[in-house]
């Protein structure tokens, strides 16, 4: 069985399930709830290292999405969304040492600044952590 290139993934579930996860994490802070944060990290340290196909959230967007007619392609995920999901993941858990060990306001500051900037990601598209793996990319390459 051959598999589909690349070009042919479907994004928006990608973008549905970085929507989902700003959205868990405003909720985290509007009800104070730091298992949330911690139950969404989880989820950004495994959709580091594992496809995103097998995430339920994105399984949910492709079911009720009746206009994706793509079959679901497992490749694993490119390197910058895995770095960007990392960095992600750091943030959430470096709130939850902070919410624990030190002032709560910067650890939900640290929450809010992920979940916009996820949300961000989803809804235009733009991902700062990606940026930023491009641009250390570039800068380390560039002596090579």
């Amino acid at each position: 069985m051959e598999r589909k290139p690349c070009a042919e993934r479907d994004y928006t579930g990608n973008k549905f399930q970085r929507l989902v996860f700003g959205l868990l994490l405003l909720l985290a802070f509007v009800f104070d709830q730091i298992l949330i944060v911690g139950a969404v990290a989880l989820l950004m340290i495994i959709f580091t290292f594992v496809p995103i196909c097998y995430s339920p959230i994105y399984r949910l967007h492709r079911y009720f999405n009746s206009t994706s007619q793509l079959p679901i392609v497992c490749v694993e995920n490119s390197k910058e969304e895995a770095f960007a999901c990392s960095l992600g993941a750091f943030f959430l858990i470096s709130g939850i040492v902070c919410y624990y060990l030190g002032p709560d306001q910067i650890a939900w500051s640290l929450v809010i600044i992920v979940a916009v900037l996820s949300l961000l990601a989803g809804t235009v598209g733009f991902c700062l952590g990606s940026l930023i793996y491009f641009w250390l990319k570039k800068r380390f390459d560039n002596g090579r």
